[in-house]
């Protein structure tokens, strides 16, 4: 007896209760209908549907970063041996600017370590030369002027040592 508007998993149901068996003829199995079965199937069908696209997806997309990746490593070692030589010429110019001989002058010392520094950067800086001369100058005004302050003091003792004994300084 089969209704008009009945759907196929009724159609399968009302055959399994009048016959007692699936539609192939293989005996149901107690505590598992076909019905379930099918639905079981249905569900494994929509998600190999949708799983197989996503390993393959999945799979291009490992072997597209794994050659990403053989680019990235060798971009890292580009950049590791430009690190490389920018390490060699820090060392460089930090053991020139530790050879400075220091004095008590602040002012004068960090001039010598940025003329040391300067000049150890010659090879690949090329701003060196213009940058180690003017440093040179503003040395060289800074040890003239030094010394004019130093002559000035000396010439200032000497006078006020060498003043005539009996000479009376209110009179002029």
């Amino acid at each position: 007896m089969v209704r008009p508007n009945e759907t196929r998993l009724e159609k399968i149901r009302t055959n399994q209760a009048n016959q007692g068996s699936n539609p192939a003829g293989v005996p149901a199995r107690p505590g598992r209908p076909i019905i379930e079965r099918e639905k079981m199937i249905k569900t494994w069908k929509r998600n190999l549907r949708i799983i197989v696209p996503t390993i393959i997806l999945t799979v291009f997309a490992m072997i597209a970063a794994g050659g990403c990746m053989e680019y990235d490593q060798r971009e890292i070692e580009q950049v590791h041996s430009k690190v490389e030589q920018v390490h060699s010429k820090v060392a460089d110019i930090a053991l020139a600017v530790g050879k400075v001989d220091y004095q008590n002058d602040e002012t004068m010392d960090i001039l010598k370590a940025l003329q040391a520094g300067t000049a150890a950067s010659a090879p690949f800086n090329p701003y060196a030369l213009p940058i180690g001369a003017g440093l040179t100058g503003i040395i060289a005004v800074l040890e003239a002027l030094r010394r004019k302050e130093k002559d000035g003091r000396k010439y200032a003792e000497h006078e006020l040592n060498n003043i005539a004994p009996g000479y009376n300084n209110n009179h002029k």
